[in-house]
């Protein structure tokens, strides 16, 4: 390794920038060392992890996250011209940047054969420091700003997924406001009808007061019904508002009331509910959308 340490890194490069990973595959202990310690002095902001063989490092790779591949190629079982073939067979990994560091200096083929894998760089033993770092900056520079980039193009789709979502739910809220308009007209007057028929009905004298009773009970259960489908239209009105008040109601009285709506229903078809509620149970939500 040369001793020229004439490099220094600039403050931009000692600050808080986003934590980079590399990992460093080199059979040789005392290489792998010489190039974390290089790491570890002049790229504070880097996370350097170390595999002794190829396929060691295709096992953490496909398992972990990282930016950037240094790769022996002379290495037992698996030289690095095949660990990267390997990698660019998976679809996670084809794009990963890889440089190679190779002890062959001459050896103008493997150069070729590394670049044709898609390798960004080819570097030599013994490392020169300063060629080193600065190649390191160079190269760490342009994976930070390809960071930024997709984090501020992921951010720029989560803001525009929303504004999507609130511009459909606008359009819905305008749609149900209208529907709900022209539902509102008949409920009225089938209400009012309501009130005269029973106005009406309370005025005749020849009904017996069992029957009176019998059919008051069935125009309270007329306006009870119709009183419930007014409030039902409210809250199509309200559903798309995102000012909905929460508060805690009890679970046991807003299933009862669900199923007194449809009683009648239930029961013209022999059908029975039997509510098995804990008494003091509460639900914190909005009690009406849960009985929809």
């Amino acid at each position: 390794m040369s001793q020229s340490l004439s490099y220094e890194p600039t403050a931009a490069e000692m600050g808080s920038q986003e934590t980079l990973k590399v990992l460093v595959v080199d059979d040789s202990k005392n290489n792998a060392f010489v190039i974390l310690k290089l790491f570890d002095t002049y790229f504070p902001n880097v996370e350097a992890e170390v595999s002794h063989s190829a396929l060691d490092a295709l096992s953490l790779l496909l398992s972990h996250d990282v930016d950037l591949v240094l790769s022996d190629v002379s290495m037992p079982e698996m030289d690095g011209f095949e660990f990267v073939r390997y990698m660019r067979m998976n679809q996670r990994l084809k794009e990963l940047p890889v440089i190679f560091i190779t002890a062959f200096q001459d050896n103008r083929d493997w150069q070729r054969m590394g670049l044709d894998l898609g390798a960004i760089d080819y570097m030599f033993k013994p490392i020169d420091v300063n060629v080193f770092v600065l190649k390191m900056r160079n190269f760490l520079r342009l994976l930070q700003l390809q960071k930024d980039l997709r984090a501020s193009k992921a951010e720029l789709q989560a803001k525009t997924d929303q504004l999507i979502e609130r511009s459909r739910h606008a359009v819905m809220g305008e749609m149900i406001a209208m529907i709900s308009h022209q539902w509102r007209q008949p409920l009225a007057v089938l209400t009012m009808n309501a009130d005269i028929v029973r106005l009406k009905f309370n005025q005749v004298s020849c009904i017996s007061e069992s029957d009176k009773e019998f059919f008051s009970g069935r125009f309270d259960i007329i306006k009870s019904m119709l009183l419930e489908q007014a409030k039902l239209i409210q809250d199509f009105s309200d559903f798309f508002k995102p000012d909905k008040e929460k508060k805690l109601f009890s679970l046991q009285a807003s299933i009862g009331a669900s199923i007194d709506m449809v009683e009648s229903h239930l029961t013209s078809h022999g059908i029975g509910v039997h509510l098995d509620v804990v008494e003091d149970l509460e639900v914190y939500g909005i009690e009406r959308e849960l009985r929809q």
